[in-house]
């Protein structure tokens, strides 16, 4: 693997793309630790740009996988397919931001797909897709995501039914776009995503093309189905909440960054201060409550403190669940409440961080081999 020189400054400042032919689309997909899956989303997207091309959609492409610092066969497998391959060293920052925003650095097309590397991409889709963006003047435009977990328990039941609420039955204008097409000359204007933040780097560059004046559009087709569990589709409440404490880190580095923005604190100010947060801490206080009340019972036997215990879970489980929510019990109510206690605490750790300027990531120590 050999050492790309750096990107001209006009790159570096978000101007003109890298060196070379200027395409109609790059696929950046962004992969760390992703063997098992890394093949399966590249010749999707691979299949997909083909078939926008048969479409009369696309005249030119290039698939870029970013491996963001993997340890395992990620880029080896990659290598087996024509795609280009960039590789950020350990030493750099190489979360889900930095993936993208290197990728974009390394890309040479008037339109920019990110996908994730856990993620395959659908056809119809991007046709679709290309079809809005080429007929609209919106920034971006993203699809409904399908998550291939299990439906096996009540937390995956929630998950799923909160995925789907952010479904659309027609094009609509959105907040927040994720796994999206971007314009390139509106990332030009606005900067692309930001290699600093932990998490929510989606959000945030969402937020910079709204409050630029652009819109972002989702369409009702599946754009993605997002492997987040692997191929065994078993997604664990491990998992989950170590992806809450990168998505509420990266928030509270948001709120950081454009502090002097009420309508950005406002947003993040609703998404976690609701009613949700309060009756999750009401319901922790309940469940403690009762838990400590039962065992002070068993410990003086003392009939009052099994009196409060039963009180506390009486009053635990009557408390209402939110629209959709289909948690109940001790364990799914503890789990609600340690999440929040997750989410609050990353947030105000990202707070204290903040973020840097994205002109300080070092591209020229990024690798990249070409095809």
């Amino acid at each position: 693997m050999q050492s790309a020189s750096s990107p001209p400054e006009t790159q570096v400042t978000f101007g003109n793309p890298s060196v070379g032919t200027r395409l109609d689309l790059s696929v950046v997909v962004i992969a760390h630790n992703e063997e098992a899956l890394i093949l399966d989303c590249l010749i999707s997207a691979l299949e997909a740009c083909k078939a926008a091309c048969d479409s009369g959609l696309l005249k030119s492409f290039e698939v870029i996988c970013v491996d963001a610092a993997s340890t395992d066969a990620t880029g080896s497998n990659a290598r087996t397919l024509p795609v280009r391959i960039v590789r950020i060293p350990e030493q750099l920052p190489h979360g889900p931001g930095a993936a993208r925003f290197v990728g974009y650095a390394f890309s040479r097309g008037n339109h920019v797909l990110f996908l994730d590397g856990d993620c395959t991409v659908s056809g119809i889709w991007l046709r679709e897709a290309l079809a809005v963006i080429h007929r609209t003047a919106a920034a971006a435009v993203d699809g409904n995501i399908e998550q291939a977990i299990e439906l096996d328990t009540s937390f995956a039941a929630e998950l799923l039914g909160a995925t789907k609420q952010s479904w659309v039955s027609q094009p609509t204008q959105v907040q927040t776009v994720g796994q999206a097409i971007f314009r390139r000359d509106v990332l030009e204007k606005i900067g692309p995503h930001d290699p600093f933040l932990r998490g929510g780097e989606d959000r945030e560059l969402s937020q910079r093309a709204r409050l630029a004046g652009y819109s972002l559009i989702r369409i009702p087709a599946i754009s993605v189905s997002h492997y987040w569990a692997g191929k065994t589709r078993r997604l664990s409440r491990v998992i989950y909440l170590q992806s809450v404490i990168v998505w509420s880190y990266g928030d509270g580095q948001s709120v950081r960054k454009h502090w002097k923005d009420a309508a950005i604190r406002t947003e993040q100010r609703v998404r976690y201060l609701r009613w949700r947060t309060v009756l999750a801490y009401e319901r922790l206080l309940l469940l403690t409550a009762s838990i400590l009340s039962v065992a002070l019972g068993i410990c003086v036997a003392s009939v009052w403190f099994f009196l409060v215990g039963g009180v506390a879970s009486l009053a635990f489980m009557s408390l209402p669940a939110e629209k959709g929510e289909v948690r109940f019990g001790y364990r799914e109510s503890l789990f609600a409440s340690c999440e929040i206690l997750v989410r609050h605490f990353s947030f105000l750790f990202g707070l204290l961080k903040g973020t840097r300027p994205l002109a300080e990531y070092p591209l020229s120590l990024v690798d990249s081999v070409d095809r």
